[in-house]
């Protein structure tokens, strides 16, 4: 029962400061370390029936940003979330996370993740630098802000640092201390350094972990993996992110922002989705 109220308590202080929490409390677990400011108006965050937030910092800066957090029970979120005006965060089911995942959106800029992916320590994701500049001669800005997405079933190793304007295809790997900017990754790639770059191709993982008692007997045992259950070089029926990007930007209304989400996210589970 004391988890419930901390929702019903959230949605209430939400509404009077003009912003919305889209919750059932009987379906959505919350612990007391959850922290949500909101500093504007009109700002939405939205938790899928099955969600379940422990040690989590979510702020709204300004106005007409969405959350959208999906099912991961029973794992729970871990995040840090920092959303400035008019921007938006997307989460697909059952993700996992080691710790705190700071994310941070601005300048209209939206990160979409997808479904099963799993986050190590220390990990950093900005959709901008975020101070300006310029070059000398044109005077022109040269560091636009740009949207990030990460694909279904992506891992995502320790002190991973993803920057503006990176897609990370499904089924990929990241290497601890990767830096990735500005890069479209393949599916089914491994990719490490700093700048990151491809470390190998065709390349799948699974979620069994050798730290469970893993003897002579585990490792033989996964040896090997007979499965395609996590290969996504077989369709090219993913989505056309560039313009769902497009069309959550083209509206300054959160309620507008949450509906495209919903219709073109949150609905498509399609397994090759995510593809690249």
């Amino acid at each position: 029962m004391e988890r419930i109220n901390v929702i019903e308590q959230i949605m209430r202080k939400a509404k009077e400061s003009g912003n919305t929490v889209i919750a059932n409390p009987d379906k959505v677990f919350v612990d007391k370390t959850l922290n949500i400011f909101f500093r504007g108006k009109g700002n939405i965050l939205y938790l899928e029936d099955g969600a379940q937030i422990q040690d989590s910092k979510i702020e709204f800066f300004s106005d007409n940003a969405v959350i959208y957090l999906s099912k991961n029970a029973p794992h729970s979120y871990c995040v840090s979330l920092h959303v400035y005006g008019n921007t938006s965060i997307y989460f697909g089911k059952d993700c996992t996370f080691n710790k705190q995942l700071c994310l941070v959106t601005s300048e209209r800029q939206n990160i979409f993740v997808g479904n099963d992916c799993m986050f190590s320590f220390g990990i950093t994701a900005r959709c901008a630098d975020p101070h300006l500049i310029y070059d000398i001669d044109t005077k022109k800005r040269i560091n636009d802000s740009k949207s990030i997405v990460i694909g279904d079933h992506v891992w995502v190793g320790q002190n991973a640092l993803i920057l503006k304007g990176t897609r990370i295809g499904s089924g990929a790997i990241v290497s601890a201390n990767a830096v990735v900017a500005n890069k479209k990754i393949p599916s089914n790639t491994c990719i490490g350094g700093n700048p990151a770059k491809i470390i190998r191709e065709n390349v799948f993982f699974s979620r069994e972990c050798v730290h469970n008692w893993y003897d002579e007997k585990m490792s033989k045992k996964y040896e090997y993996m007979d499965t395609d259950n996590f290969i996504y070089n077989d369709s090219d029926c993913s989505l056309n992110f560039s313009a769902i990007d497009r069309k959550i930007k083209s509206t300054s209304k959160g309620t507008k922002k949450l509906d495209l989400i919903i219709k073109h996210l949150a609905n498509d589970n399609s397994k090759y989705r995510f593809k690249i």
